[in-house]
């Protein structure tokens, strides 16, 4: 019998499940636990083969952006359409495909980070508008720094070419909309459009 590999697209990563609520009245693990409950999943398995192919394939494999959270039923239930039981592994993409996920992954995770940054500076100075004024001043400092570096970051993630438009969307569309909303001003340059 041959596997049932998971689908990939053009690059050889694997397609994003759609991550759903539970699937309801007929979910199998709320009759057997009383409710649903979400589960971690790793979009490329099964471990074992990751951990024995490579440390990139490994890296890759527990990269945060290759795991999602989904409802149970949907992940590893005993519903017939679970990813487990609909597909048994996830292929390995070439090392050059992987090796461009983590740097891209890298520059999206320190563009959350500077973020979120941002934003805990905004409230210090909202806070700090009472206070000295020097206080303030390096206050707006850091806070153009992060806003220049955001800035730049975002020219990178701009010509990402492996990593998935729909995880670059679900990491920085909440943080930009954020930003935006205390920082209405502010130049997001390429990264408004995400």
């Amino acid at each position: 019998m041959s596997e049932r590999l998971a689908q990939t697209d053009k690059n050889g990563l694997v397609i994003r499940p759609k991550l759903r609520d539970c699937i309801g009245k007929v979910c199998p693990v709320a009759a057997s636990e009383g409710n649903c409950f979400t589960s971690s999943h790793h979009l490329y398995w099964p471990r074992i083969l990751y951990l024995e192919t490579s440390d990139l394939a490994f890296k890759f494999r527990t990269d945060r952006h290759n795991i999602v959270s989904m409802a149970h039923c949907r992940h590893n239930g005993t519903w017939n359409k679970a990813i487990h039981s609909k597909y048994d592994m996830a292929p390995i993409p070439s090392d050059d495909v992987m090796s461009t996920f983590l740097d891209e992954s890298a520059i999206l995770s320190i563009c959350d980070v500077t973020a979120t940054n941002m934003a805990h500076i905004v409230k210090q100075i909202k806070r700090q508008q009472s206070r000295q004024l020097a206080v303030k001043e390096s206050i707006n400092e850091s806070l153009e720094m992060f806003q220049s570096r955001f800035y730049e970051l975002g020219k990178k993630i701009v010509n990402f070419e492996i990593m998935p438009i729909d995880v670059v969307e679900e990491v920085i569309r909440p943080r930009v909309l954020r930003l935006h909303e205390m920082l209405p001003q502010a130049d997001f340059g390429a990264l408004a459009l995400v």
